[in-house]
């Protein structure tokens, strides 16, 4: 019996765990359907060529792979929840399919005028990205189906087999992605919100830890974990409002405005228990073992049992009113104690929400209008930051004056062509591997930073992967069966890391082309290498392509990823104001949804900035340790700004006027800091500030309310020298 129980919570704990890394379990439903799509499809082509149209070894081969072809891209495309969206954008797979074969049938048989259109084509592939995000899908389908057919050396004769496998894929990839792999909205918000109470947890267990650690060096560490595992929890709450957009994901009778009110106010809880674990692991060794008594509680959502934590606690702080504890360590347990008390109560509530179908007794439930849009089931990536951002150059290059898509075209042009020249002088065959990785160079990618590491993931994929398929290949060799069985979990693999490393997919597609060159007979070890070489050309070509033709500055987009946080900031202040003037109750759901924004905008801007601190480049760029500052800088402001938008719900009664005269002047002040470009000299705020600072010396001596602890004033008073940092001279910028 014992021995079930343990393997119960082993099974518990492993599920929890994938559950709390993969919020909704978007990667592993995409990783699932890539697998099952293109296995799938792989059958269904064979079953065509082989039985109905009976083509030869050779035909049925091409069939078989641009059938794949169709399902691998395909599936992704059609990765969300509207059937109709889904069937308009399946009907152009075989155009933008077709089009790259026609146009390579075309050219077929002249050389030079086949490395042209090749060039041309991945021209229009991306420059074709502006029209939407479907476009992205029909560019490289374009792309691959040009590639495909000139190293396949297809011929005319071959054009009708090619548009069947390509309809006959399409059809079946459509077919399955309505059906049995269509993603269920209600069951993957039920499961997001589910990774966020899990990711709750993993805070909890941290300030555990932090409580308990006996040294600095631990605690330092900790503390850089704690402020990781708060971020991530904030993710999954963006990924929850993005999933609340969605169409019959929440029950009948719930609002997805009240879901985002949930969230907001147990983030804010987390953030309280958190700052003041922080006070706490530095003061009395009773409360700290007290503390983290609770937060062990809270970790195994033992909520009975942390209302009976709290009282112990609350008794160990009563009694120590007579030792000399300090008054801050006793405002940070009440804080704590409090917070605890009412985490459980909403934690108990949260998942009611979304699972009962009972009615709710919402008191809004409006026409939602999410903060974030998602992307095949993820938050956006940095190209909504970056869009917007004017290249580097000259006034008379007309090039830095496109928008990015067309610019990143033409760089695509220009490294294309370098890759292939280059690429032919290592071996005239086998030339299209640099090409390609100059192309992917520019795939999700936007700034030089960010392709100078794409770049070397991608060098780094191809080398790992080359020792793991020359070990593979010796196992597999003549045995079709366990070769396909290793395409397909390479495959599963691959798409289910990519979003953790894009290393990982590029590990496990070197594995796929071994053993595809397995069973086509050509494999060597020597060809791997030979791609590994192509792999480092093309890698190089596009990076110094990115930094050399109008170039995206890394600076300039983390700059503008700051403005737009500030902006943001701003609002929220601004809204805040009229909130205690007005006492609206619209103005609070503002509140909420700006709070939200201003989440992704300290989201974005860790984005953008990503790069700058990784180990590889960080030490050569000048702006990586202020960067790294100012971030844990904003996220303290985004903290108090969301405990501010909690607080305001209920305004204070007391010196309103003086109140919204601080949040009126704190709101020009950041507006101020957010008007800047790149090259012009930094803004100051400091009228505003000090303006902002009469107001709240007079709302503090009016106000009926204790500074230390009231709900308005302590977080108030906070994100004011804050704001004051961010005055400072080393961080205007």
């Amino acid at each position: 019996m014992d021995n079930k129980i343990h393997k119960r919570n082993l099974i518990t704990l492993f599920w929890n765990r994938l559950l709390a890394s993969d919020p909704g379990l978007t990667r592993l439903q995409m990783a699932s359907s890539a697998t099952i799509g293109v296995g799938s499809t792989l059958l269904i082509e064979y079953i065509f060529t082989e039985y109905i149209v009976h083509a030869d070894t050779n035909h049925q081969m091409i069939s078989m792979l641009i059938g794949a072809l169709v399902a691998l891209i395909g599936i992704r495309a059609l990765s969300g929840t509207d059937i109709k969206i889904k069937i308009l954008t399946a009907i152009f797979f075989p155009v933008a399919l077709g089009s790259g074969i026609l146009l390579a049938i075309l050219v077929h048989g002249n050389p030079d005028l086949t490395l042209w259109m090749f060039i041309f084509v991945m021209f229009l592939a991306v420059a074709i990205r502006r029209f939407g995000i479907s476009f992205y899908f029909y560019g490289f389908m374009l792309w691959m189906g040009y590639f495909f057919t000139s190293f396949a050396g297809a011929t005319t004769k071959m054009i009708p087999i090619l548009f069947e496998s390509i309809i006959l894929a399409t059809f079946f990839i459509l077919l399955l992605s309505i059906t049995i792999l269509r993603t269920n909205p209600g069951n993957t918000l039920r499961r997001t919100v589910m990774a966020f109470g899990l990711r709750s947890r993993l805070v909890a267990e941290t300030c555990m830890e932090l409580l308990l650690a006996e040294n600095k060096n631990t605690q330092a560490k900790l503390l850089q974990q704690l402020e990781k595992e708060k971020s991530r929890l904030t993710e999954t709450a963006l990924m929850v409002e993005g999933w609340s957009a969605e169409r019959g994901s929440l029950p009948p009778g719930k609002s997805a405005p009240a879901l985002r009110r949930f969230l907001i106010d147990i983030n804010h809880l987390i953030d309280r228990i958190a700052d003041t674990v922080k006070t706490l692991s530095q003061g009395d060794e009773d409360l700290k073992n007290a503390a983290a008594e609770v937060c062990k509680k809270l970790t195994k959502s033992n909520y009975e049992d942390v209302r009976i934590s709290v009282k112990k606690m609350n008794e160990i702080l009563n009694k120590n009113s007579d030792k000399k504890v300090s008054s801050e360590n006793i405002t940070a347990a009440r804080l704590f104690t409090t917070a605890a008390l009412e985490f459980s109560d909403l934690a108990t509530r949260i998942l009611d929400y979304t699972y009962s179908d009972k009615p709710s007794d919402d008191k809004y439930i409006d026409e939602f209008k999410p903060v974030v849009k998602l992307a095949m089931g993820n938050l956006m990536g940095s190209a909504g930051t970056a869009r917007d951002v004017p290249a580097r150059g000259k006034k008379w290059n007309f090039l830095s004056r496109m928008d990015m898509p067309m610019r990143q075209a033409v760089q695509v042009a220009i490294a294309g062509a370098l890759a292939v020249f280059i690429g032919r002088e290592i071996s005239p065959d086998r030339y299209y591997w640099a090409a390609i990785a100059a192309f992917v160079m520019f795939t999700g990618t936007t700034t030089r930073a960010e392709m100078f590491m794409k770049g070397f993931k991608r060098v780094l994929g191809t080398f790992l992967g080359l020792f793991a398929s020359v070990g593979m290949v010796h196992i597999t060799a003549g045995h079709t069966m366990w070769s396909l069985t290793v395409i397909l979990v390479c495959i599963f693999c691959g798409y289910y890391l990519i979003r953790v490393s894009y290393t990982y997919l590029i590990f496990f597609i070197t594995i796929v082309v071994g053993q595809m060159y397995t069973m086509l007979h050509r494999y060597s070890p020597e060809l791997l290498i030979l791609r590994l070489e192509e792999t480092l050309v093309g890698a190089l070509v596009g990076f110094f392509v990115a930094l050399l033709v109008v170039p995206l500055s890394t600076s300039d987009t983390i700059l503008a990823a700051r403005n737009n946080y500030l902006k943001t900031l701003g609002e929220l202040l601004k809204a805040a104001a009229d909130r205690i003037k007005n006492k609206n109750n619209e103005d609070s759901q503002n509140l909420e949804a700006l709070s939200r924004t201003l989440d992704d905008r300290l989201r974005q801007f860790s984005l953008v900035a990503q790069p700058v601190s990784i180990p590889a480049i960080k030490s050569s760029w000048r702006h990586s340790p202020r960067i790294r500052h100012r971030l844990a800088l904003y996220a303290a402001i985004t903290t108090d700004a969301r405990a501010l938008a909690v607080a305001l719900r209920n305004p204070c009664h007391c010196a309103n006027k003086e109140l919204a005269g601080a949040f009126q002047s704190l709101a020009t002040a950041v507006n101020q800091l957010a008007d800047v470009a790149p090259g012009q000299s930094k803004p100051s705020a400091d009228k505003p500030l000090n303006d902002a600072e009469y107001y709240l010396n007079n709302a503090i001596s009016e106000t009926c309310e204790d500074d230390t602890t009231s709900p308005i004033m302590r977080p108030l008073l906070h994100l004011k020298q804050l704001i004051d940092e961010v005055n400072s001279p080393q961080n205007k910028k």
